[in-house]
């Protein structure tokens, strides 16, 4: 096995251990979740890094971002460079 191929496998490796991290992260989320003694008001950060946290997993949830930004008064306005996503 060359230098480069041991790299990919260990590069797969971390990425296999950090899945199974953010899994079981996940899992603990949604069971903090779904205890009812949980207030309402308590329950937007969990709630937030549960979606980042599925993000994360599937990719494929991801959707592209607005192009279009708004300013106070609720114009939209041109991007300042086509790179900003």
């Amino acid at each position: 096995m060359t230098r480069r191929q041991a790299d990919a496998r260990n590069n797969q490796l971390l990425m296999a251990d950090e899945s199974q991290r953010n899994r079981a992260e996940l899992f603990e989320i949604e069971g903090q979740l779904q205890d009812e003694r949980l207030k309402e008001d308590d329950r937007h950060a969990p709630h937030g890094a549960q979606q980042a946290l599925r993000n994360v997993l599937d990719r494929d949830t991801w959707q592209p971002a607005s192009q279009t930004f708004y300013q106070i008064d609720n114009r939209p306005i041109a991007p300042a460079s086509p790179l900003i996503h």
